[in-house]
């Protein structure tokens, strides 16, 4: 294909591959076959997915394929291939064998294969793609006995690229030229007439806008009967169109990046004659189409953490179904729960968003200390975070360092005065001696006493879950002891990604409490466990009222002695959009709970920072199902009235997709400074992915200013 101009949105590079912003367009298109295979391939060694034809292609070039291990990238290939696979069953079930598919851009698919093992009889099929790949999937095949073995007889001809069975059908074509495919497609014994199932994976993205209009318009004029099923990239956030932009023209990319929205992708498609359209993304169209038995299976395959980043990257990806003619019938079969139904309505409240300014901090600049390892230090995920005093002060530990390197450095970050009207910060590692808890992640750090925090649950490097408590106690400012006290009473499971707190009881005794999390064999928790401090007791306790679902990954804030609760993911690893209250009761080791009454819902959203002022709970970013740059939510406690907040960056390096960090609101650092806002002080936990490098941009401390 000689396209010039990408249309569809950006590819983003993984684990080694990277897409070079003067390679050709075949380059470009092989390397997307190799990386999709090698997503494949890995979801199929791990135990996601059985697929032995895949297998045995990837066995060939190892090479190639191996790099793609990361834990993110196979868990996408799996919900990929999981959502391609159920469509093709439905069709086939619903043609009842009847039918013809034909798959542009099929790389080293393995579809057809997988599926004649399986029924056991033959399937119409045909695959078409660049000459190139073509050949090597031949070569492929005819090197493959168990392959070549399903075709039974067959015609090659390596120099056409072309190969040609009873039911199977290999060439290679350029796409551009619709007005020869049909012909080419005629002399394989496509019938037009007959129910068709075009595939179109990642094919549009690399032509220009002309030749997909083209190419849309080409198959429904071509097929009366059919059922077009696009994937590709899609987004509706202005703060992702502007960082994807920053990026291309920093790699001297002439790309262009503008990624439709779905309603821009069902109009496209309709006024290029398909009769009925819309859209799903990723994780909405998995959840719809595979019951819990299987999710439950799925996570026994591999532990696996990074819900945050599989999500990110997979709510960019979209099917789109478009049919017409006698498979109407069939779209409205997969259409039974349409993608906007798996996202909060927020239309009732976007008349009253308002506006929030996210902007970097300055750092404080010492002759001594190493301004860029000093920034490093909060650049983590997965970390436990508590505010020492009302000073501006904070203590941190533990988290992620990219996908699997966990931290066990303690640091102190705090605001230190103003620099033209902008906070600035000065973040410190502090030394740490005793019995340290070495290297963690999703653990909770409170305080205790004046100077004594409390470290509990969280899980290691062997990726085990404990339910240890650990005692940090500050000897001299920035260094600390460590040490374990003696537990009593009901000690509660191994945890991690719960929520903890210190709340006060009616004599003024310090209580913590505990709430949810995953267990050690990753399934969600909905106990909630008390312990007193003088002495170390554990308490189980009774849960009454408006109980919440077994969930972890909340949000999370104290409120006039209640514990606030606020989303997360439920057992069936589904984003929640309720907000509770925890209060201890009058009866003994006894929480009631109570469900807020809001006037317009809050977004389903999990791994989000909340924090209080006054009566109103401000919750910023979070990870939701619904793409975009996530808004701040305030909810006025008193009355159930919520209002939002875009974020507008003040850069495009800066991240807008938000999630895991800490979050404080800054006191008065200048006496005679005058605020016009809140501002928000805000460090570690996730943002965007560079779509030129493999990494996450870990949040750097910023400030929020939000006009309440």
């Amino acid at each position: 294909m000689d396209a010039a101009t990408v249309c569809w949105g950006p590819r983003k590079s993984i684990s080694g591959f990277r897409w070079g912003p003067r390679k050709s367009v075949t380059t470009r298109i092989r390397q997307t076959n190799d990386l999709i295979t090698g997503m494949k391939a890995a979801a199929t060694r791990v135990g996601y997915f059985n697929d032995s034809f895949l297998n045995l292609i990837s066995s060939l070039s190892i090479s190639r394929y191996d790099a793609i291990n990361t834990p993110w990238c196979v868990r996408f290939a799996y919900v990929r291939m999981i959502c391609m696979d159920h469509i093709l069953r439905k069709f086939i079930e619903e043609t009842q064998h009847g039918g013809q598919i034909i798959s542009f851009g099929a790389g080293f698919d393995t579809a057809y294969f997988r599926l004649k093992e399986a029924l056991g009889r033959d399937i119409c099929f045909v695959e078409v793609d660049l000459p190139k790949v073509v050949c090597e999937k031949i070569e492929i095949i005819q090197a493959t006995p168990n392959m070549s073995y399903l075709l039974k007889t067959c015609d090659i001809n390596i120099k056409e690229a072309t190969l040609k069975s009873s039911d199977y059908h290999l060439f290679g074509f350029n796409l551009n030229n619709t007005s020869e495919l049909l012909l080419k497609l005629l002399e394989l014994g496509i019938d037009p007439s007959r129910p068709t199932l075009i595939l179109t994976e990642f094919v549009l993205p690399y032509m220009d806008s002309q030749s997909s209009s083209d190419f849309i318009k080409w198959s429904s004029e071509s097929f009366p009967h059919s059922l077009h099923l696009s994937h590709g990239v899609t987004h509706s956030a202005e703060e992702i169109t502007k960082t994807l932009q920053y990026f291309q023209a920093k790699h001297g990319s002439t790309w262009n990046i503008d990624c439709p929205t779905p309603d821009t992708v069902v109009k496209q498609f309709k006024d290029l004659g398909w009769e009925e359209s819309f859209v799903h993304n990723l994780p909405c169209y998995y959840y719809k189409i595979k019951d819990f038995g299987e999710r439950q299976r799925v996570r026994q395959v591999c532990f696996f953490d990074e819900y945050e980043n599989a999500a990110l990257v997979s709510q960019a990806f979209f099917l789109a179904f478009s049919a017409k003619g006698k498979l109407l019938s069939l779209l409205q079969k997969l259409r039974s729960s349409d993608v906007n139904t798996c996202k909060c309505n927020l239309k009732s409240i976007a008349s009253s968003q308002k506006s929030a300014v996210l902007n970097r901090v300055y750092h404080v600049e010492k002759s001594d200390v190493n301004t860029d390892y000093a920034l490093k230090l909060t650049c983590r995920n997965g970390h436990a975070t508590v505010a020492l005093q009302e000073n501006n002060d904070y203590l941190m530990y533990g988290g992620k360092c990219g996908e699997d390197f966990l931290m066990d450095s303690l640091v102190h970050v705090s605001i230190k005065g103003t620099k033209d009207s902008i906070p600035v910060h000065e973040t410190t590692e502090c030394s740490a001696s005793g019995q340290s808890p070495g290297r963690i992640a999703y653990s909770s750090l409170v305080k205790s006493g004046k100077d004594e925090f409390i470290l509990y649950g969280g899980y290691d490097e062997d990726c085990e879950a404990n339910s240890d408590i650990f005692v940090l106690k500050e000897m001299e400012p920035k260094k600390y002891l460590w040490s374990m006290p003696t537990l009593n009473g009901t000690i509660p499971s191994a945890r991690w990604r719960h929520t903890a707190a210190v709340i006060m009881d009616k004599k003024g005794k310090a209580l913590m409490i505990v709430y949810g999390g995953k267990d050690g064999f990753g399934d969600a928790l909905g106990d909630c466990y008390i312990l007193a401090l003088e002495p170390f007791q554990w308490h189980r306790c009774a849960l009454s009222g408006d109980i919440p679902d077994a969930s972890h990954s909340h949000g999370s804030a104290v409120w006039k002695g209640s514990l606030l609760l606020y989303g997360g993911l439920d057992c069936d690893e589904k984003p929640i959009n309720k907000l509770y209250k925890l209060s201890l009761a009058e009866a003994k080791h006894q929480i009631d709970c109570h469900l807020f009454n809001l006037c317009s819902p809050l977004p389903a959203r999990y791994k989000s920072s909340c924090v209080v002022k006054d009566d109103s709970l401000i919750i910023v970013g979070g990870v939701e199902w619904k793409l975009g740059s996530p808004e701040i939510f305030v909810v006025d406690l008193c009355n159930g009235l919520t209002s939002n907040y875009k974020i507008n960056v003040q850069l495009p390096t800066e991240p807008v997709l938000i999630y895991g960090m800490s979050c404080n609101i800054i006191q008065d650092h200048a006496p005679n400074r005058i605020k016009k806002s809140t501002e928000i002080f805000i460090f570690g936990g996730g943002g965007y992915i560079n779509p030129y490098d493999e990494e996450v941009l870990f949040t750097k401390p910023s400030i929020i200013f939000l006009e309440l």
